[in-house]
């Protein structure tokens, strides 16, 4: 919500907005092992402003000791591979992990977007963005 009111969110850009929920969707981010140039900037510009918008909310869950997952960049990188270029194993390459835990993970970041996708009368912009972006990750081999 906090990224909503700050507008946050790429509601512009479908790759950019699933590419950013999947970061947030992977359950057991590894470490990061590229050169920090090695994402693209228009996704390092995204995840950067969504960070700073959320970052007094994340200082008060660690405060009162809630458990606050990292970011994968490697499966928001992943993910928007896969959105801009079709090209699964390359996605699955950036991911390093196996081909079915990115099928997971797209599968549960295409949940999310289905989420936002049902604000279309509150938030009309995001609404059809988000469901512009599960339809570019519903594809084979992920159907």
């Amino acid at each position: 919500a906090r990224a909503l009111l700050d507008k946050a969110l790429p509601e512009e850009d479908p790759a950019l907005l699933a590419a950013l929920i999947a970061g947030l969707t992977d359950e057991n981010p590894g470490p990061w092992q590229y050169p920090a140039n090695f994402l693209p900037a228009r996704l390092r510009e995204t995840v950067a402003a969504f960070k700073k918008s959320i970052k007094k909310l994340v200082s008060a869950l660690k405060k009162h000791e809630f458990a606050v997952p990292d970011y994968s960049f490697q499966g928001s990188l992943a993910v928007y591979e896969w959105a801009t270029t079709g090209d699964f194993d390359r996605a699955t390459e950036i991911f390093g992990k196996g081909v079915g835990d990115l099928v997971r993970l797209v599968l549960m970041t295409v949940e999310h977007l289905s989420q936002f996708g049902s604000l279309v009368e509150e938030c009309p912009t995001l609404g059809q963005t988000a469901r512009i972006a599960r339809n570019l990750l519903i594809k084979e081999p992920i159907t």
